[in-house]
């Protein structure tokens, strides 16, 4: 973006900043409406935390502009409503100066890339899917032919799949591949089924990996001799992309059906953050490895794109955790956990 336009936004927040807040407000409106549609005015101002005397003003202008259709069963988004979120999205970005904001992240983390979804959301959902629709956006742009993606289990990455356009990938050979076995959580946050959407959405080819972890390392060993789990396996060895959700040492703990004092050994030791079945501590160094199917830590390091995403400020300490293990990250987070990171940063940073 040149200078001249640069200056044009300076002025704009200084002489009317209450323009910006207006325009942010109607551009968060619109994209709550497009991803939640149908929805009443009373959901969208719990869901936005915005009193519903505002958010009724606002939808009569959006209404009169013909972005919003409002009915008795609820609001949705017109095409030109469709049509200017798109348009809109750069504007809101560059209005909330996201690209200095990255930088500086991306900076203090020493990764790669930081992409910032823009939302001052208070409801997880929508914070949520909008990060998990950046990532998508992100993985579509890295996209080249005879690709291995690998893809773990989790909401956010079931959100990602959910979120993402149909890309079609059927000339390109790529394949889809789980990055870990199976958990035992819902069927919808499954690495397997998760994978199987993702080449869905694609329209690639994709194979399973039909193990549950949390299995002794014998057993484990065992199953993975199998030759279809040997052939999915091989598969991860080779990712060309991985996408990951970025969880917390104690949420992760409880997923994996760890007894609790199990957790509380773990919490007491440091842990801030789980990957690929390691435990790591607020300085990437790990407390506790956990018997695991799929990707391994080292193979983690020679993946040639790492995408990583989460949603939520109390993930900040596991962000940076797992920050120090790959300087090739490319984290995708929400605007909220962008700046707890930065605020944890510069306190730990003005101690030092």
């Amino acid at each position: 973006m040149d200078s001249l336009f640069n200056d044009m936004l300076s002025v704009q927040k200084k002489l009317v900043p209450e323009m910006v807040q207006i325009l942010i407000r109607r551009y968060e409106i619109l994209r709550a409406v497009a991803t939640h549609e149908p929805i009443g005015r009373r959901n969208l101002s719990t869901l936005l935390g915005i009193g519903e005397k505002t958010v009724r003003n606002e939808i009569s202008h959006l209404q009169e502009k013909l972005l919003l259709n409002v009915k008795n069963q609820g609001m949705t988004i017109t095409e030109e409503g469709k049509e200017l979120i798109e348009n809109a999205d750069q504007w809101i970005y560059y209005f909330k100066a996201m690209e200095d904001i990255e930088k500086e992240l991306a900076h203090a983390l020493n990764v790669k890339k930081v992409i910032i979804s823009s939302t001052d959301s208070s409801n997880k959902s929508q914070i949520v899917q909008e990060t998990a629709r950046k990532t998508g956006l992100y993985l579509k742009s890295i996209i080249s032919e005879n690709m291995i993606i690998g893809i773990t289990g989790g909401s956010t990455m079931a959100a990602t799949v959910k979120e993402m356009q149909k890309y079609n990938c059927s000339k390109k050979d790529i394949t889809v591949v789980p990055a870990r076995g199976g958990l035992g959580e819902e069927v919808e946050t499954q690495a397997n089924n998760i994978a199987a959407g993702l080449a869905e959405k694609l329209n690639c080819a994709y194979k399973l990996l039909h193990i549950t972890e949390n299995l002794s390392k014998e057993l484990l060993e065992s199953l993975m001799a199998y030759p279809e789990i040997k052939e999915t396996v091989d598969l991860i060895e080779k990712i060309d992309v991985l996408l990951f959700g970025i969880g917390r040492a104690d949420v992760m703990a409880t997923r994996r059906n760890l007894d609790q004092s199990k957790i509380d050994s773990l919490i007491k030791k440091g842990a801030v953050a789980e990957a690929f079945g390691y435990y790591f501590d607020n300085k990437g160094k790990i407390i506790d490895i956990v018997n695991t199917a799929g990707i391994s830590l080292e193979q983690y390091h020679n993946v040639p794109h790492i995408i990583g995403a989460a949603a939520g400020v109390d993930k900040a300490e596991a962000i940076m955790a797992i920050s120090q293990l790959n300087d090739n990250l490319v984290l995708v987070i929400d605007e909220g956990l962008a700046n707890s990171i930065l605020k944890i940063h510069k306190q730990k940073h003005n101690k030092s």
